[in-house]
């Protein structure tokens, strides 16, 4: 993956985050923005703000159920749910068909039905926000890039 001043994982360009107002496409949030935000220790969604939201380019993207979500393959942890495990998934190239992710404002399970590397180069921003320091792309909750 190429990352052109940055590092860590990113969301595509276009990817709708969700804001106290609807979602709004990623490139258009600001630092100052709010943004809406999960804390998985006690179950609650609450306004936080964009600190940092930097576009660079990744070279692949992994597209998950079709598109709904388009991530850099590594270091763009989501919330998953499994047989084994509850808990953030650090490089979502290894989620697999079956694997669920969790949709917060809904408090549901959605179920991986593809994940598929799409190899080109592609706008993408990391996003960095106060308070929990996660976001809901597209409904699904994301967090912070791997350190």
């Amino acid at each position: 993956m190429d990352k052109a001043g940055g590092g860590g994982g990113c969301v595509a360009w276009g990817s709708p985050i969700l804001t106290p107002y609807g979602y709004v496409p990623v490139q258009k949030l600001k630092p100052g923005d709010r943004v809406e935000e999960y804390g998985v220790q006690n179950n609650t969604m609450f306004t936080g703000t964009i600190l940092y939201n930097n576009r660079t380019e990744s070279s692949s993207v992994v597209s998950i159920n079709d598109g709904t979500l388009l991530l850099t393959p590594t270091d763009q942890p989501v919330f998953i749910r499994n047989s084994t495990y509850i808990g953030w998934l650090r490089d979502p190239q290894n989620l697999s068909i079956g694997d669920q992710l969790f949709d917060p404002v809904n408090d549901t399970w959605i179920n991986v039905t593809s994940v598929n590397i799409i190899y080109e180069h592609i706008k993408v921003f990391d996003v960095i926000t106060s308070g929990a320091n996660d976001f809901i792309d597209n409904g699904i909750l994301l967090d912070k890039k791997a350190p």
